[in-house]
């Protein structure tokens, strides 16, 4: 049997994937198959995928369908498919290094006890203002690799676009749950490893490029599902959990007799907490002005740090998509707290 199965599912994912295969092509690693999930694509996207098959020689890629919608229902699918003692998972939108299945294997190689491995995600390059904005926002690198022994809400959970896992695990685990059709069913796999448990190595190396939304609107719709699922995974919680942010104030217990998650650390939040504050007594209001001020400076020295050019005039474009993110996190996560019957704001 393959070393290691790559599963990638993809649904319209035509002005992505050819990328993501030529980076699978250019793989130094050799013992692995490549299995691309079709899910109900209806732009041209399996017609590329099956086009490259001639650069996987002995029939090393394999086209499957899956017409049931919902990445975690595909991603099973390719998994029934895989022959490999191990499933690594990235998504379309992802250029792997040439490397990243080297680190991968090394890492099963030299830590025995492994389960599952979360590698590096680093943004693409990235071109317009949303995305520029985004590479600095979310799935922020590590600077060091680390094991991870349990499930938090807040840390400890790893996203597909690049999640290695044990085939026999993740049988056992029974897989994605086909019930989250997308946000929050990779944090919930990672929750069930370590209910199970096993931990996770997160690594530094393992580089996957991840192409991030470049409109207004995906923006905002990714936002709202991640805080959709916040939610579902604080419902979830077997021990109960009791979260509390606030400026210095951080508080995250696990075990806990409620389901409480708060987070009043978000720009939004606090620029309408000022606001408010200046409706009563209007001097306040000037501080809300000071605190937009203070986001542009916060920007352009995140952008600074991170390598990603921001000029002076954009940052308050970029405060503005930051309010914007966190309000619709915000909302979503109220959403998914209604609809889970939990607290969480």
């Amino acid at each position: 049997s393959m070393k290691i199965s790559v599963v990638v599912p993809f649904h319209n994912a035509a002005r992505h994937l050819a990328s993501c295969l030529e980076a699978l092509a250019a793989q130094r690693f050799q013992d692995a198959e490549f299995i691309l999930v079709n899910n109900a694509s209806r732009d041209g996207s399996r017609r590329i995928a099956e086009g490259f098959t001639a650069r996987f020689p002995g029939g090393r890629l394999r086209v499957v369908d899956e017409e049931r919608a919902g990445a975690s229902v595909a991603r099973n699918t390719g998994a029934r498919a895989a022959r490999g003692e191990w499933l690594a998972f990235t998504d379309a939108d992802c250029t792997p290094d040439p490397a990243w299945l080297d680190d991968l294997s090394n890492e099963i190689k030299n830590e025995g006890d492994v389960a599952a491995i979360a590698g590096q995600v680093l943004p693409a390059a990235a071109h317009n203002t949303v995305s520029r904005f985004l590479a600095m926002y979310t799935l922020l690198p590590r600077s060091r690799p680390r094991r991870y022994r349990e499930f938090t809400l807040v840390a400890g959970g790893f996203p597909t676009a690049n999640f290695t896992i044990k085939r026999d695990l993740f049988e056992t685990l029974g897989g994605f749950d086909e019930s989250i059709p997308i946000y929050g069913e990779d944090w919930d796999l990672c929750r069930r490893i370590y209910e199970a448990g096993h931990d996770i190595r997160a690594l530094t190396t393992a580089i996957v490029r991840h192409t991030h939304r470049s409109n207004l609107g995906g923006l905002i719709r990714q936002a709202y599902g991640f805080g959709r699922s916040h939610g579902l995974l604080l419902r979830r919680a077997s021990t109960g959990a009791f979260i509390f942010i606030a400026l210095l104030v951080r508080v995250a217990k696990m075990r806990a007799p409620c389901k409480v998650w708060i987070d009043l650390n978000q720009a939004d939040k606090k620029l309408a907490a000022l606001l408010i504050a200046g409706l009563v007594w209007h001097p306040l209001l000037v501080v809300s002005a000071v605190y937009m001020l203070y986001l542009c400076v916060a920007i352009f020295a995140r952008g600074r740090a991170r390598n990603i050019r921001v000029r002076a005039l954009e940052t308050p474009v970029f405060a503005g998509l930051l309010l914007a993110k966190s309000a619709a996190l915000g909302w979503g996560r109220l959403m998914g707290g209604l609809k889970h019957k939990v607290l969480c704001v």
